[in-house]
């Protein structure tokens, strides 16, 4: 059984792996197609520190482990725009 210090790692690692959306590689590819990714968007579009993401971690539905990875799929949440709730 993991202790509360290896889950709150674990979790930290999930988060961070959600936050890269895919991986360098997949940002890069959307930066050389002269695009942002989501998340990127988000923070153009709402006030600074004011987002609070709601299941950063929910993953699509797919049969391969592999290309399951946290925050997959809609980016849900709320923010601020120019001190309003959005």
């Amino acid at each position: 059984m993991e202790t509360h210090e290896e889950q709150l790692a674990t979790l930290h690692r999930l988060r961070e792996r959600a936050m890269q959306g895919g991986g360098a590689e997949r940002i890069a590819q959307q930066h050389a197609h002269g695009k942002l990714t989501a998340h990127e968007r988000l923070a153009l579009l709402l006030d600074p520190g004011s987002f609070q993401e709601i299941g950063a971690l929910a993953t699509s539905i797919t049969e391969d482990d592999e290309q399951r990875i946290p925050g997959d799929g809609t980016i849900t949440g709320f923010g601020k725009i120019n001190g309003r709730r959005g």
